[in-house]
């Protein structure tokens, strides 16, 4: 099971960059990734695990703007598997996951080098953006 960091979760400034909703779900949906930090993007199941007890079931398009947000935000890389499914791989430090994977979980896409590789430009350019050298 993953662990979720408290000064990410309370002081990140990734998370707090999000909705109000978005911080809400994070947790929920970062706990229902897998061994790798990685969710298939089905509205199916991901209501089934994660919203199974909600009052209100937020619909596929709520949950799609909140993903939308955490790749915006580089909490997250959105991408399409060979097969057409969707993912998510969750970026975290891997001392948050766990140290023996699952064999099933070591099966699931991974994003490609390219796509990791897009991800640490455009993060690096994000948080020049917000230094303080670059706000005077």
């Amino acid at each position: 099971m993953a662990i979720i960091d408290p000064d990410g979760l309370f002081s990140g400034e990734r998370l707090a960059a999000c909705s109000d909703l978005a911080q809400l779900y994070w947790p929920r949906l970062f706990l229902a990734s897998n061994s790798c930090g990685r969710i298939e993007l089905s509205y199916k199941s991901i209501v089934s695990r994660v919203f199974a007890n909600f009052q209100k079931v937020p619909d596929s398009s709520e949950i799609w703007a909140v993903f939308r947000e955490y790749q915006a935000n580089f909490l997250a890389v959105l991408y399409e598997s060979s097969t057409g499914t969707w993912w998510c791989q969750f970026i975290t430090s891997e001392k948050f996951l766990p140290k023996y994977k699952k064999t099933r979980d070591n099966l699931s896409p991974a994003p490609t080098p390219a796509m990791m590789s897009a991800y640490r430009a455009g993060y690096l350019e994000w948080k020049r953006s917000k230094s303080f050298q670059d706000q005077s």
